[in-house]
């Protein structure tokens, strides 16, 4: 028997689900303008503020996409992958998330920019070991405005796909 390959982007997920109680949460203000009952626009309110996530997240993607589409592609140096929460403080067990670490240096400027990616919940580091090099898409006019390109990495690690 096949067994199916069903990934899951969590993130996505997430904002499906708050897309739904956000809808929710407009209809039961509608309700309320119908029928005056308090606890509708109460209730609806509260559902309603999902929007607070969704719209932040959606532009983030937005930006994402931008970037990969019309972004100034550079390709950067692996420099290391950081362990987010030991960067944070030395507590033992269990360690990540994960980010990488990369830099460019601009010879017009004779300046080195460095680079992050996204947080990553897997450690890439053993995939990342011989990689000549990773791109990163830039807006040339704000560099802190970038994008680093890990479709490459196996799906486990569920690096969304940018089309």
């Amino acid at each position: 028997m096949k067994q199916l390959d069903i990934r899951f982007d969590f993130i996505q997920g997430l904002l499906i689900f708050a897309a739904i109680f956000a809808f929710i949460g407009l209809g039961l203000i509608s309700v309320f303008v119908m029928n005056g009952d308090g606890l509708y626009l109460y209730v609806g309110t509260l559902f309603s503020m999902t929007w607070l996530f969704i719209i932040p997240a959606m532009y983030h993607r937005w930006r994402q996409l931008r970037l990969y589409r019309r972004g100034s592609m550079i390709v950067t140096k692996y420099e290391r992958v950081i362990d987010a929460k030991n960067a944070i403080s030395d507590q033992g067990g269990r360690s990540g998330p994960y980010y990488v670490k990369t830099s460019w240096h601009d010879h017009r400027t004779n300046t080195i920019y460095t680079f992050k990616s996204e947080i990553l919940l897997k450690n890439p580091e053993r995939y990342l070991q011989g990689i000549a090099g990773i791109d990163v898409y830039i807006d040339p006019k704000n560099f802190n405005r970038n994008y680093m390109d890990l479709q490459f990495l196996p799906a486990h690690f569920n690096v969304r796909k940018l089309q």
